[in-house]
């Protein structure tokens, strides 16, 4: 990976706006998830209409979360809904990659990977500028969630982070995570339900008792980042992937009120490895 493209975008987030710790001569120090109980991103993939159409009134309502799209060239849904990327992303919600065709990675040839993700990034960027937003695409979430080595290679020559799927969607403050593969929560009608994800938007913050807690969540110790990975926002029961737009905001509202850290996939990301940097730097200082 180009290594402008991380530390450019992981210590500006870390710097503007970010809580820290110094001393004149002394270290530079993170605090847990930029001062906040914990932290969860919300992230919606596949450049769908009705996410402009129902998620973006929720979004715009509350003005302080900040959320992820990660779109793809799929039924043509970048170039139909550009306009309402870019107004997102005047907003401040981060606009991500999510390949050019929606493909099985694993199965492509290195010069079509470079097609699907890297050329596609800069896709991305000028369709959405055209649109009127300037943005830098440094986010990535593998489609199917099917990545390998040779795909790693290829989404870290322009992108710091990728997005990938697991059973719980956690990580913890003091574990550095392969950033190629890091875990989020998905939700499906069918594989989850509302009260499931309000509680672990409770368990992200570590609030409660966790005695009797849901498989995933027994080993919370403390506030954590939350990686949740939705599709459609709409009302249609028949789509297994879609949230209806009126639980989604009450989701979005628990994490507020439990005083979560509600950012952007790429903010968060960019903080947290920036903490791991940090740490890396100040123990090399005190071996000296």
């Amino acid at each position: 990976m180009k290594n402008i493209s991380f530390h450019a975008v992981a210590l500006t987030a870390f710097f503007a706006g970010t809580f820290y710790t110094s001393t004149l001569a002394g270290p530079v120090t993170t605090i847990p998830w930029n001062g906040f109980v914990g932290a969860v991103s919300f992230t919606f993939d596949d450049a769908l209409t009705n996410q402009i159409q129902n998620l973006k009134p929720v979004l715009d309502e509350l003005t302080d979360v900040k959320a992820t799209f990660f779109v793809t060239s799929m039924g043509n849904g970048l170039k139909t809904n550009a306009s309402g990327y870019a107004a997102l992303a005047n907003s401040g919600h981060e606009i991500g990659n999510h390949t050019d065709t929606h493909g099985h990675p694993t199965g492509l040839s290195e010069s079509e990977l470079e097609k699907e993700i890297t050329t596609f990034a800069k896709t991305i960027e000028s369709t959405i500028k055209e649109a009127g937003a300037d943005i830098n695409v440094v986010s990535f979430a593998a489609p199917f969630c099917e990545t390998n080595e040779s795909v790693h290679k290829v989404i870290d020559k322009s992108h710091f982070v990728n997005r990938n799927c697991g059973w719980h969607g956690r990580n913890n403050w003091g574990s550095e995570p392969d950033w190629m593969n890091i875990q989020a929560k998905i939700w499906t009608r069918s594989g989850a339900n509302v009260e499931e994800m309000l509680s672990a938007m409770d368990t992200a913050a570590f609030i409660g008792d966790f005695g009797n807690a849901n498989p995933w969540d027994v080993s919370v110790t403390e506030g954590t980042w939350l990686v949740v990975l939705n599709h459609g926002v709409t009302d249609d029961t028949g789509d297994d992937y879609a949230i209806n737009p009126g639980d989604i905001k009450k989701i979005i509202q628990r994490a507020r009120d439990n005083k979560l850290w509600t950012a952007s996939f790429g903010t968060v990301a960019a903080y947290y490895r920036a903490h791991f940097v940090m740490d890396a730097a100040e123990s090399a200082n005190d071996g000296e």
